[in-house]
């Protein structure tokens, strides 16, 4: 079970995380030129799509961590991994560990060559009409890319152990880095590549602090290479293997889930405009903020869940997951409110060549909301280490990418088709499988948020 100061850092992580991005977002918004922040947004989208080349073994991997650390003598292809007397089995650990790093070397190194063979010429392309070149910052990106993904796997090691708030103050940490190096380098008007530099510094530092972090408090350098000496090259393949019996299935749900969330920002810096990237891409970073804060809860329990579910402990799971969809839909609301209220006036005023009318942000914030209830319900559902919804993320995303040629050529929607051929298209996605989640812990959704109102609510009168 996570402790008050694992939720509360769950929370603190992803607000000091927004937080920097809202002080962040002004600044850049007045230093960058329009058509460099709309290549900015254009980065991001590019690194969600390398992204996908994790092939969805980090999940997976995190699953399998908190198995282990929950004492499973082995690790299963599918289902809830057996259980020894509790402890931590630390030998199934540690060949977690050599797997992962020797597994993500491979990935960040494929990732990096397809991003300079295939993303280079479409950064070339897209800016072409522009007299400065931006292949630097896009390079000193693209690397950065390459080190996040080597070393992003010790977030899921420090989780798995049940350690949140060491992972949340690693990426603060990093955050922290990230926000002086931008600072710094808006002033100084350097342009983008101090977007990108900033990006690497956070990467770099945040990863290095959290392998410290386990290193003292999971299991110490020693201890490892202990464990691991007599570990065979035949073990480690074995575990790779067992991991993408579900790995594979979870590659092409992120993949559907990245392209129906990032093609909307390709579609407009390709075919409209880079100076309409610029007003969707923030209405979309405004929206995440809002979300990732709402859905902290919930992403802490992940481990917890996987844990829970090895000694059939519903009822514990219940309460946990009704507070935590009590909080997301609440905090949703609430944040989501004051950024459409305070939001889009400040933009106008720092930055009046950037349009950002409130039906568009309104709109993005209202489609993040259901995205991200959905993301996180089939998370929730992967913690029986099952994915049943493969077939009908495959679906959505063709049904996605019919609505985005029809709103866009046929009715000539712009960015505003791009925005709804989104909601609709994963309509039955999110109401089929929400609803399946809700039947794990026998309840609706509007039970769950009842009892989660209820808990807060003696907390409060308690407090």
């Amino acid at each position: 079970m996570l402790s008050r100061k694992d939720y509360i850092w769950s929370y603190i992580g992803n607000i000091m995380k927004y937080s920097f991005s809202f002080i962040i977002t002004p600044i850049i918004v007045i230093f960058l030129k329009t058509e460099e922040l709309g290549l900015w947004y254009t980065f991001a989208s590019i690194n969600a799509f390398a992204c996908l080349l994790d092939l969805g073994f980090s999940q997976n991997f995190l699953r399998n961590f908190a198995f282990a650390w929950g004492g499973a003598k082995e690790l299963e292809k599918e289902g809830v991994a057996k259980q020894s007397a509790g402890e931590p089995n630390k030998r199934l650990y540690s060949i977690l560990l050599s797997a992962s790093s020797k597994l993500y070397l491979v990935i960040s190194s494929v990732a990096f060559i397809a991003l300079l063979i295939i993303g280079t010429p479409y950064i070339l392309y897209i800016m072409r009409g522009y007299e400065q070149s931006y292949l630097v910052p896009w390079l000193v990106y693209a690397f950065a890319i390459f080190i996040n993904l080597m070393f992003g796997w010790w977030f899921s090691a420090l989780e798995g152990a049940g350690k949140i708030a060491k992972a949340q103050q690693a990426i603060t940490i990093g955050n922290i880095a990230n926000f002086v190096v931008v600072i710094v380098c808006m002033f100084l008007r350097v342009g983008l590549i101090g977007l990108a530099l900033a990006y690497l510094i956070n990467g770099l530092v945040s990863r290095a602090v959290a392998q410290y972090y386990f290193h003292k408090n999971v299991i110490t350098k020693q201890e490892i290479a202990a464990l691991q000496s007599d570990v065979s090259s035949s073990e480690i393949k074995q575990t790779v293997f067992t991991i993408w019996f579900n790995a594979k299935k979870n590659a092409v749900v992120t993949l559907a889930e990245t392209l129906s969330g990032q093609l909307g920002t390709i579609i407009c810096s390709g075919v409209i405009s880079v100076e309409v990237t610029a007003s969707y891409g923030l209405c979309c970073q405004i929206a995440n903020i809002v979300t990732t804060i709402a859905v902290s809860n919930h992403t802490a329990n992940m481990p917890v869940y996987a844990n829970l579910w090895t000694n059939d402990d519903k009822q514990t799971i219940r309460k946990l997951y009704s507070r935590a969809i009590f909080a997301y839909m609440t905090i949703s609301i609430v944040i989501g409110v004051l950024a459409i209220v305070f939001g889009v006036p400040v933009i106008r005023i720092i930055k009046p060549s950037i349009e950002l009318p409130y039906m568009m942000l309104l709109l993005v914030i209202i489609t993040y909301v259901f995205d991200n209830l959905y993301s996180s319900n089939a998370k929730f559902i992967a913690t029986k280490n099952k994915i049943p919804y493969v077939k009908d993320n495959i679906i959505a995303l063709i049904l996605v990418i019919l609505l985005y040629i029809l709103l866009l050529r046929g009715f000539e929607l712009g960015v505003y088709g791009l925005i709804v051929g989104k909601v609709l298209g994963k309509l039955f996605l999110y109401i089929k499988w929400n609803h399946y989640a809700f039947k794990m812990v026998d309840c609706s959704f509007l039970q769950l948020n009842a009892e989660g109102c209820r808990y807060y609510l003696s907390k409060l009168k308690t407090s």
